[in-house]
């Protein structure tokens, strides 16, 4: 396979200046145009790159706003709970006050 190849396929490396002037047009065309590729896509991900990188703070910067309030509100619920606990305590002592109160009165 490759005798054949090498008879009948010329290896011929072609110098620039012996290119037809409408190939190099053709050639200089697409490089122009690849290298507008190029630029334009980076611009694009840069584009996109900020627009994400501004995204992504504010939503950190709502769950820090979010994270405090779950804070405040879990602080206010362990006071109440604090104080719903000394509440009853102080309950149940008047009420066992009162009791032994009413039952000495009865005695009486």
């Amino acid at each position: 396979m490759s005798k054949i190849f090498t008879d009948y396929v010329k290896e011929k490396k072609m110098d620039p200046s012996d290119m037809p002037p409408d190939i190099k047009s053709e050639y200089e065309n697409q490089k122009k145009y690849l290298k507008n590729s190029v630029t334009s896509l980076k611009k694009k991900k840069n584009k996109d790159k900020e627009l994400h990188e501004h995204s992504n703070l504010d939503v950190m910067n709502e769950n820090l706003e979010l994270i405090k309030e779950i804070n405040l509100l879990i602080s206010r619920k362990n006071k109440m709970k604090s104080s719903n606990i000394r509440r009853d305590q102080n309950n149940m002592k008047s009420n066992s006050v009162s009791k032994r109160s009413f039952s000495s009165k009865i005695l009486t």
